[in-house]
């Protein structure tokens, strides 16, 4: 049992990636499907309000001029395709935090250094595309979107039944979709698996001439992509534990004492990091007037022997 449950982990660890891939993959498929029974309404338009040639029996077809199309139309289904996909591409940007390493708080020396950046930068790019790029192909395989924007009359109307205009029809359950429509649907799911076919294409060559690119072996690469993520999960835990230490410290020697209103107001205001004159810095006006009340006469003795235990951060941070 033990080795099947070490092999289980191994297999694991090992496919840990693409299983994070595949369920980014799986969740935007998700949303979009929510995303098409909760809010998803082709606009309409009645075949009377197309004027000219596009008024005549054939212009509702493939064949179509792409002018004959409703604006409404075209934007309506260029949004739903290209907005949530450039959001997902921000949030998948935002989440990963060599992004912020870049931008927080390096000096000008460190930011001279484009070619690291330039290639952090390309990385986390690359890896933010699988969401975006999941969405456009998943619509275009849906094809909803495309035929919404190529379809001047997406809705069948007719004379024979209950449901007289276009408004009558959209809003039904499963409404009746012109012949149009369901051509343009077609051609948007051939687009799709093209896009799809090319994107993994794409996707493989891109990942190969990393790994060819890269400076270590496939079992040392591995070892040091391992201590990155246990480097990093270690110095969350150790901070994590400091600060609260920390945190306490300065609020019991706070409470230990009665304070004026002056100090309560002080401690109530809104701060912004800074340092004092000791290049020390402070993450709170009551860090600061710790600070301060230790450097008096009557507490640089109780100061020095706290320091000395290794019980504060201030020499440290």
């Amino acid at each position: 049992m033990s080795r099947f449950l070490s092999s289980f982990q191994k297999t694991i660890a090992d496919v840990k990636g693409s299983i994070i891939n595949s369920a980014i993959v799986a969740g935007t498929v998700a949303f979009e499907e929510l995303l098409n029974h909760a809010v998803y309404y082709c606009p309409c338009i009645e075949p009377s309000e197309l004027v000219g040639p596009c008024n005549s029996s054939t212009s509702n077809s493939r064949y179509s001029r792409y002018e004959c199309t409703p604006s409404l139309n075209i934007v309506y289904g260029v949004v739903f395709l290209a907005i949530p996909a450039l959001v997902l591409f921000i949030l998948s940007v935002a989440a990963h935090p060599s992004i912020w390493k870049i931008c927080t708080g390096r000096s000008r020396t460190v930011r001279a250094k484009k070619d690291k950046t330039c290639t952090t930068c390309l990385g986390v790019i690359a890896r933010s595309l699988i969401a975006p790029m999941s969405w456009v192909s998943y619509g275009f395989l849906d094809g909803k979107y495309f035929a919404c924007c190529m379809t001047p009359t997406p809705y069948h109307i007719s004379s024979l039944t209950n449901y007289k205009t276009c408004q009558d029809v959209a809003q039904l359950s499963s409404p009746a979709y012109s012949d149009a429509y369901r051509d343009n649907r077609s051609l948007s799911q051939i687009i799709g698996w093209i896009l799809l076919g090319i994107i993994a294409t794409l996707s493989l060559c891109l990942y190969a001439v990393s790994r060819c690119c890269h400076p270590l072996t496939y079992y040392h690469a591995k070892y040091y992509d391992l201590y990155r993520m246990h480097e990093e999960n270690e110095f969350d835990d150790e901070m994590n534990k400091k600060a609260q230490l920390h945190a306490e410290e300065n609020v019991k020697k706070f409470m230990s004492k009665h304070r004026t209103k002056a100090l309560w107001d002080r401690i109530s205001t809104i701060f912004e990091f800074h340092r004092n004159r000791d290049e020390i810095a402070l993450y709170s006006y009551l860090h600061e007037f710790i600070l301060e009340e230790e450097k008096e006469p009557g507490n640089r003795s109780n100061s020095i022997a706290t320091n000395a235990s290794g019980m504060t951060m201030d020499t440290v941070m």
